[in-house]
């Protein structure tokens, strides 16, 4: 999946090649989209690794045209398989190109993303794609799919020992699976070969069996999977995307869903993210909540523009004894071409040390201050505040603040309620979302980035109905995918609840 800006350097590159017969340079490419020539470089080490581009070294002018994919052949990608410990084995078919040449003739392949480091001593690491003969016998020392008791799927060495198979990771510090009588297990191939993450060239095909709408759902919140619901959406048809995607630390979302292995967790993250990505238009602006440590890993798979906000919590610290408490959550905050930024309509209040120490008093003119040429200038405050910082500070729903926003679905009764009535409902069972984000939040985050009309909002994990809400009342759109058929009767009713749509403009 390419970005807007990397599709027009690869036309750029064809328009250039096809007229003079040369290709541009990395500095000439720069130079007509007034990009760094650092960016260019990504872009253009993006295209090569995904096959449109090809580059001879040592050469300034070596950008080369790669051929269609005539000489590439079609296989499913099914998934990933664990080069760890046995995960579940989970389909998900998409379809990448791979050179024929990889491929025997007559042969059922079909290709994983590997999770894990146990065959690393193979030179088959976390993120690699390993090309797979379907088979269902295999050979003392060849690299093979197995599946364990018809359930977690594994990428090991084969050995058939007296009374037993052993399973054999490629990596000193991990010990074998014995697989003894008794216990099932199926050989579903043998490795052919591996696409290196970065090394090698494969490109993702659009999925033929996912039909793509022309028009959005609007104002709906849809029960479904969030990347198959995201992989039917128009390309850049969204203004605001905001994910607050399960943290992987174990949470209960109703889906035990929320604790993967760490590499199968940011392939998962890297799907949704290229989705979201594909549909938001070139003015849009995508927001990802997280923990930084988590986050950070993200971040280095996002290749459009991006940096750093902080929701402090002004309410709450997380507790620890054995390390720094935890007061705040990290969003990162990404665009493409040049976002749509409100900054009036998100300023903050001043500080009382400006208003009471520095508004309305002149300002001489010093090194390091933006008149350094010796004029004076004044501190004026602005009447809608102090332009806005990039850390927020709103209190997390805990305590008092819960209890204003957080609806909660009681199964006893088998009805949504307002926070105002958890006390009536004492001793029944009740459900409420682990981490739902504040209101004012959403609103701030929306408020920044929205269009002045008919703009869309894109919640891929709907939770509650937060976002939803936020957008609503500002007075635009919004579409949403939640897995969970409780939270969406939750996220309805306070949807509904909101009947006075604000002008955001």
């Amino acid at each position: 999946m390419l970005t807007p800006r990397q599709k027009q350097i690869r036309n750029y590159v064809n328009k250039i090649i096809s007229e003079k017969s040369i290709a541009p340079t990395e500095r000439e490419i720069a130079h007509r989209f007034k990009i760094s020539p650092s960016t260019t470089h990504e872009h253009l080490t993006t295209l090569q690794q995904k096959g449109y581009l090809g580059k001879a070294n040592g050469r300034a002018r070596g950008i080369q045209i790669n051929d269609s994919v005539s000489d590439l052949i079609k296989i499913p990608l099914l998934g990933t398989i664990a080069a760890g410990q046995p995960i579940e084995a989970i389909q998900n078919t998409e379809m990448i190109a791979v050179p024929k040449s990889k491929i025997p003739s007559s042969s059922e392949v079909y290709a994983l993303r590997v999770v894990g480091n146990s065959m690393i001593e193979e030179n088959i690491n976390d993120g690699d794609i390993v090309l797979v003969r379907h088979q269902a016998t295999a050979e003392n020392g060849q690299k093979v799919v197995a599946l364990i008791d018809n359930y977690g799927a594994t990428l090991k060495k084969f050995y058939k020992e007296r009374g037993h198979i052993r399973l054999q990771p490629a990596n000193k510090t991990m010990g074998p699976i014995i697989i003894r009588n008794g216990k099932d297990i199926s050989i579903q191939g043998v490795v052919l070969d591996v696409i290196k993450n970065r090394e090698e060239i494969f490109k993702e095909i659009t999925l033929p069996n996912v039909k793509r709408d022309n028009t959005l759902p609007l104002n709906r919140i849809i029960l479904g999977d969030a990347l198959t619901e995201l992989k039917k959406l128009p390309d850049e048809s969204c203004d605001v995307i905001i994910i607050d995607p399960p943290y992987n630390i174990g949470k209960d979302f109703g889906n035990n869903n929320d604790k993967r292995e760490l590499g199968e967790y940011i392939s998962w993250c890297k799907d949704w993210m290229n989705e979201c990505m594909r549909t938001m238009k070139p003015s849009g602006t995508m927001f990802i909540y997280g923990f930084s440590e988590i986050l950070a890993h993200l971040s280095v798979e996002i290749p459009i523009n991006k940096r750093w906000l902080i929701w402090h919590y002004t309410n709450k610290n997380v507790a620890s004894l054995n390390f720094w408490q935890r007061s705040h959550e990290a969003i990162i905050c990404a665009w493409k071409d040049k976002p749509v930024f409100n900054r009036d309509e998100v300023r903050e209040p001043y500080t009382e040390g400006f208003l009471n120490g520095a508004a309305g008093k002149v300002r001489k003119g010093t090194l390091g201050r933006f008149s350094s040429n010796g004029l004076e200038t004044v501190y004026k405050a602005h009447d809608g505040g102090a332009l806005p910082r990039d850390v927020i500070k709103i209190p997390a729903l805990a305590g008092g603040a819960g209890m204003i926003e957080r609806w909660f679905l009681c199964k006893t009764c088998d009805s949504v309620c307002e926070p105002r009535q958890l006390k009536k409902h004492e001793g029944h069972e009740i459900m409420k979302h682990p981490t739902q984000k504040p209101f004012e939040l959403s609103k701030k985050l929306i408020k920044s980035a929205m269009p002045k009309k008919d703009g869309v909002v894109l919640v891929p994990f709907v939770g509650t109905g937060s976002e939803c809400s936020a957008a609503k009342e500002l007075g635009q759109s919004y579409v949403g995918f939640e897995i969970n058929p409780d939270y969406i009767r939750l996220a309805e009713k306070m949807i509904s609840d909101k009947k006075y749509p604000a002008k955001l403009f």
